[in-house]
């Protein structure tokens, strides 16, 4: 599994995501997985109380097939996070039998303001 660790995001901004998924250094099928994107003022926040949770569900392709997916948090969804520190994580939700759930990435990260509030 593969994805960058977050140190800095700015509000209002897409957040683009490009992961690859393997287990055990082979690549595995994403599609019908779901990626979870959450951002919390704490750790023991329960997710209903999250700042921000987005979810996407991957569908087939070539590149899915191969265990790499792209997904993005939209505008839309990050303009209204008030600036400050959050604690995020990035999981992966195998769809298969039993199901398996996967950390992908995780710790704290900035959300800053942004600068430009109205774009044409």
């Amino acid at each position: 599994m593969a994805c960058d660790s977050l140190t800095e995001i700015i509000r209002g901004d897409t957040l683009p995501f490009t992961i690859t998924m393997s287990i055990d250094g082979n690549p595995v099928s994403i599609v019908g997985d779901t990626i979870y994107f959450t951002l919390k003022a704490n750790k023991t926040d329960l997710d209903a109380s999250a700042v921000l949770q987005y979810s996407y569900t991957y569908t087939s392709n070539t590149n899915t097939l191969a265990g790499i997916g792209d997904f993005k948090v939209p505008a839309s969804s990050m303009a209204n996070v008030p600036p400050g520190t959050y604690y995020y994580d990035l999981q992966w939700k195998r769809n298969v039998t039993p199901v398996e759930i996967y950390t992908i990435s995780l710790g704290q990260v900035k959300v800053s303001a942004d600068m430009t509030i109205s774009t044409a």
